[in-house]
């Protein structure tokens, strides 16, 4: 068990010293997550404006639930996505 937190270790390190060192890209697609979690706010907002409930779901139900999936999607994708992606390279070679 100790050696899959020190690799999942490594694979944090790695892929934050790979996202800062590319800063104005960085930023860039924070700025485009966060305009792209706005326009799904939005979106559900538009839609909730018109009804107080989609089945059992209330509007903040829901935004709690984009926001959820939101921060586990962007830290799996900051932290290990290209990580994982690499894998099948990696051990070719």
């Amino acid at each position: 068990m100790r050696r899959y937190i020190e690799i999942y270790s490594i694979m944090l390190r790695n892929s934050l010293i790979r996202e800062m060192s590319f800063k104005a890209n960085f930023i860039l697609w924070m700025l485009v997550e966060v305009l792209w979690f706005l326009g799904q706010i939005v979106f559900f907002s538009i839609i909730f404006g018109s009804v107080n409930r989609i089945g059992d779901w209330s509007k903040w139900e829901v935004v709690l639930l984009v926001g959820t999936h939101q921060i586990i999607a962007q830290l799996f994708q900051a932290f290990f996505f290209v990580n994982v992606a690499n894998i099948p390279e990696l051990v070719r070679t």
